[in-house]
């Protein structure tokens, strides 16, 4: 079936999109672009009107983004770095992680201590062991917690026996880096009880809950798969100790087993407020493919009755992603084939949607089309969205969008809560190469996305990795300044009091405030020089006039010289 196959295409090398015979007149000396390109309302999120029987806007400026920065150092070009995911610390260093060459089995991380100006060399991450001559390491996932450790993970061939074993093991690992990416632990296996007669693990994404530390990583699960049916689960590991080990995989879907029932391509994203755990995944269960989000309210010890996020259920909807925001609502984007009346065949009519809960995943609004009406040309597909939240009610989608010979990395924003977005916007400034393909987007300090993405430009047939952002002016803490830290506060949610602790790398004058979610100040709790060394700070619920506050979201911001960093408080009385 498709889902096995897909897996597979996409996992065992460097992503290689079909080629195609588009019916356009390909004498011509060029074939242009398609437009939106670097769209001058982008990064200020314009709101416009959908028309889906138009063609894309007109091209305008590049101004809103940073020029492309090559991340992987690659000289003369001679291998592939594909599949790179993105985070950014709260001191604002952005990470980088990729798979760097197939043949040298290599997960790499480089990462930007100037706002994405420069990367460092890159540094592998994986363990030196003995990989299966045609198989290697692929699509790693980033995350970073409330320490600013760095956590990386991956699916991994290490025990895979030989090239004709299909029942050895496909393994999700994890690695764990505590002085910023300079150096790596050992390998922790994160796929734990792999009983089945197949037990493969693809496509892991992670997950953390910065309050208290627990890592979640989800996973495309084949331990049930046979045969003469295939089946995968979704599956969720999860440690309570750093990484350092993972309790038994949990699934995530509520259906009965059955051999003919999938579910794979998961997503997971952490409430930090509530420190509810929420997957997104694809599920055949019904009459085509949709879109299924389960919830745990039990630190990711079970997961409840699965909802359906969309509603059209007579068509294909995949590849999903989920993030949640700082006012606690549940975002999903994925690709969907609604208006297309044969996907099989082009023209391909594929877009991207997203959806949005206010319910905690129990219920979503109808879903809105965030892709603009497709070119006229004969091969078209969007694939696959990524998400990010940045201030409340806002969104980021990032995709790569396939036209003709070329496929380019787009970016699109809500502001509104995901009810309308603004013009699709390609995302790097090279519009030659014939690739560009599985960008990932981040926040950054400043709320702004920072993108990642890989291309052909360099020729030689292989795949680099590049970097953009939207703001040039973007500061962070110097990799060689003494590190200022804000901790997660605790109890959160809390009533009425809480505590703040904080660390400060040399003397500085402290400033630590409470603002509410208008931005106005609240209360100052801290405004003074100290000196080097760990500090708390509590809060009692009230304002500097002695009143108490009601219950929400605040931000607790601490100025230490140049280094504002941010943490988000929650007040239920």
């Amino acid at each position: 079936m498709f889902g096995i196959t897909f897996v597979l295409a996409l996992t065992l090398g460097a992503l290689r999109l079909p080629a195609v015979t588009p019916s356009l007149d390909t004498t011509a000396s060029t074939i242009s672009p398609p437009a939106g390109l670097r769209a001058s309302g982008a990064r200020d999120g314009g709101q416009v009107t959908r028309d889906l029987s138009s063609p894309r806007p007109a091209p305008a400026d590049f101004s809103s983004f940073l020029p492309d920065i090559q991340v992987n150092l690659d000289p003369g070009n001679l291998v592939d770095d594909f599949g790179p995911a993105i985070a950014v610390s709260q001191r604002g260093v952005i990470y980088i992680v990729w798979t760097g060459d197939e043949t040298l089995k290599r997960i790499l991380l480089a990462r930007s201590v100037d706002g994405g100006v420069t990367f460092s060399p890159a540094v592998r991450i994986n363990d030196v062991v003995a990989y299966p001559p045609s198989y290697s390491v692929y699509q790693p996932d980033i995350a970073i917690d409330g320490n600013d450790n760095v956590y990386v993970v991956w699916h991994d061939y290490r025990a895979w026996a030989d090239d004709n074993s299909w029942m050895s093991p496909i393994d999700i690992y994890l690695d764990k880096s505590t002085d910023g990416g300079l150096t790596w632990g050992t390998d922790v296996l994160a796929s734990t009880n792999s009983a089945g007669a197949y037990p493969w693990h693809f496509q892991p994404y992670i997950g953390i809950d910065k309050t208290n530390g627990n890592i979640y990583v989800s996973f495309t699960d084949y331990d049930r798969y046979y045969p003469e049916g295939d089946h995968g689960d979704v599956s969720v590991a999860r440690s309570t100790d750093g990484g350092a080990t993972f309790d038994a995989k949990v699934r995530v879907d509520d259906t009965a087993d059955s051999l003919l029932v999938v579910q794979e391509f998961s997503s997971v994203a952490v409430d930090q407020s509530s420190g509810d755990v929420y997957v997104a995944f694809e599920d055949t269960r019904g009459s085509g493919k949709d879109i299924y989000l389960a919830r745990s309210t039990d630190n990711g010890q079970s997961f409840l009755s699965n909802s359906r996020v969309n509603v059209d259920t007579t068509s294909v909807q995949e590849q999903p992603s989920v993030v949640v925001d700082d006012a606690g609502h549940v975002y999903a984007a994925w690709l969907d084939w609604r208006n297309d009346p044969d996907p099989l065949s082009a023209p391909y009519q594929d877009h991207i949607y997203v959806a949005r809960s206010t319910s905690a995943g129990v219920t979503f609004a109808p879903s809105v089309q965030v892709t603009d009406a497709y070119m006229n040309a004969d091969y078209s597909y969007d694939f696959p969205p990524r998400l990010a939240a940045g201030d409340p009610g806002e969104i980021h989608v990032v995709w790569f969008d396939r036209h003709a010979d070329k496929a380019f990395c787009y970016r699109d924003r809500s502001t509104d809560g995901g009810q309308t977005f603004s013009v699709d916007a390609i995302i790097h400034d090279n519009i030659d190469s014939l690739t560009h393909a599985l960008p990932r987007v981040a926040i950054d300090g400043h709320h702004d996305p920072v993108m990642t993405w890989m291309d052909r430009r360099n020729g030689n047939d292989r795949y680099d990795v590049f970097f953009t952002g939207v703001d040039a002016a973007t500061a962070v803490v110097d990799a060689g300044s003494p590190i200022h830290s804000l901790g997660q506060n605790y109890p959160n949610p809390f009533n009425p009091h809480t505590t703040v602790r904080y660390t400060v790398g040399e003397d500085a004058r402290v400033r630590l405030r409470v603002y509410n979610g208008a931005g106005h100040v609240v209360r100052t709790l801290v405004d003074e020089t100290v000196t080097a060394g760990d500090y708390t700070a509590s809060w009692d619920g009230r304002d500097e006039r002695g009143v108490s506050v009601a219950s929400g979201v605040y931000f607790c911001r601490m100025q230490a010289g140049s280094v504002s960093l941010e943490r988000k408080l929650v007040l239920i009385r």
